[in-house]
């Protein structure tokens, strides 16, 4: 690839963390951002890239469905969007993102410098992926919606048993209280 692959690992559990240690380490002006858990479009890198490189923005907005083999009759569109579904989003001015397909210039770090560690973290909440977009669009940066650019998202089944739907409630719960504040 004409790309360098570098592992690292983060001592301290936790995705915003992680992701706060790649954004450090990166030696590029544009960063992707996804999950080990979905497949892409074969042109995928080229559609989330292309609206930073020709400076259309500062934020891309990618799109994201469940695999076809997660869909379940009983989910409505309030549980595939708890799953990552980006259906909800608009496609012509994205309010927020799902961090399993976004893209950014490396200058939007200057004024929104790191994900939030209180969230995303080991025991902690999750809503990393939904506070840093509310930074983002408070500090004035441009989002360029390519909801279009989809990814499909394979998580886990056992995401989808009835207490896996509890713990992931009150951690949504503890997100919302803690981005509100």
């Amino acid at each position: 690839t004409p790309f360098s692959i570098r592992y690292m690992f983060e001592p301290v559990a936790g995705k915003s963390r992680a992701l706060n240690l790649a954004v450090t380490q990166a030696k590029g002006d544009i960063f992707l951002f996804t999950d080990d858990d979905v497949r892409f479009p074969r042109e995928w890198l080229v559609d989330m890239c292309m609206p930073l490189i020709h400076g259309d923005g500062s934020v891309v907005v990618g799109g994201c469905r469940l695999a076809s083999h997660l869909l379940r009759e009983w989910m409505t569109r309030y549980h595939r969007c708890f799953l990552a579904s980006t259906e909800y989003l608009s496609d012509s001015d994205p309010s927020e993102f799902a961090g399993v397909n976004m893209a950014c210039l490396r200058e939007v770090f200057s004024k929104v410098p790191e994900f939030d560690c209180e969230l995303g973290g080991k025991g902690s909440p999750k809503g990393e992926d939904s506070l840093f977009p509310l930074q983002l669009k408070q500090a004035g940066f441009i989002f360029v919606p390519r909801t279009n650019v989809c990814v499909e998202h394979h998580l886990l089944e056992s995401r989808l048993a009835y207490q896996s739907w509890i713990r992931a409630a009150v951690s949504g719960g503890r997100a919302s209280a803690y981005i509100l504040h």
